[in-house]
């Protein structure tokens, strides 16, 4: 299920990112990511150390996924990847192999790793590029995260079809890693499987929400019984498949706390 109807845009792209100073792991995880570099990087720049973008198509030459972008180079000829103005590009390190059979169903796992300056704060910050599937970079490279930055995603042919948000999928979850205070950043797509974000999917599809501010002002609260967790919208990121949506995940219900 997706966001089907329109909803009006009356708010401004933004974000309080500075509540994330103080996390403890500083690291942001984008399955699926192909090109949608400059959201999620020029805007948790200032906060996040680690930026993990991971897709089947990275370095596999050719791939449909990646090859309109480019991103389907070997990994030892393509740096820099992210051109931004805000940002100097300093070296890179590679790990795996440079190139995969765009064919092969057992992708062989590269991580590409760029650092750059961030010029407006000074900071040094890490963009990897990992070649494979979502779920095996999450299993293999995450322990905690700050960030799961997640959009533009769809069940059929050039999407995951991962079940992200839910609790069945056999394998570990984004519950198990996020950090208490840590954001969930989505459009929507492939989150059916929660239910704060099938409610919230399902009242748009509905007429019931028909603009962002209504998420926004006042924030859109929601307790989850089934994973003990209050989900608090507090930005707008832009739009892809449906409004992409910016989620405080505090443990417990934080609602009854007035």
């Amino acid at each position: 299920m997706f966001v089907q109807k329109t909803i009006l845009i009356d708010v401004p792209i933004a974000a309080p990112v500075e509540n994330l100073a103080q996390s403890t792991s500083k690291v942001l995880f984008y399955p699926c990511s192909g090109f949608d570099l400059e959201v999620p990087v020029t805007h948790f720049a200032p906060v996040i150390d680690v930026f993990w973008f991971v897709d089947r198509g990275y370095f596999r030459p050719d791939h449909q996924d990646t090859r309109f972008n480019h991103l389907d180079r070997p990994a030892d000829s393509i740096s820099p990847i992210f051109k931004h103005p805000d940002f100097d590009y300093i070296s890179y390190t590679l790990e795996g192999p440079a190139v995969d059979d765009r064919y092969s169903v057992h992708i062989k796992p590269c991580v590409l790793t760029e650092f750059y300056l961030h010029i407006p704060t000074g900071r040094t910050i890490q963009l990897k590029f990992r070649r494979g599937y979502g779920f095996s970079g999450f299993d293999k490279e995450i322990r905690k995260l700050a960030v799961f930055f997640h959009r533009g995603d769809s069940p059929g042919e050039g999407g995951s079809g991962s079940k992200w948000y839910s609790s069945r999928n056999g394998r570990g979850t984004i519950w198990d890693k996020l950090e208490d205070g840590g954001w969930i950043v989505t459009d929507l797509s492939l989150a059916y499987d929660q239910d704060v974000f099938r409610i919230i999917t399902d009242d748009i599809n509905a007429g019931k929400i028909k603009k962002v501010s209504e998420l926004l002002n006042p924030s859109f609260e929601f307790y989850s019984r089934k994973y003990n967790i209050t989900f608090t919208c507090i930005g707008f990121l832009g739009h892809r498949y449906g409004p992409t949506l910016a989620f405080r995940v505090d443990r417990g219900d934080k609602m009854t706390a007035f």
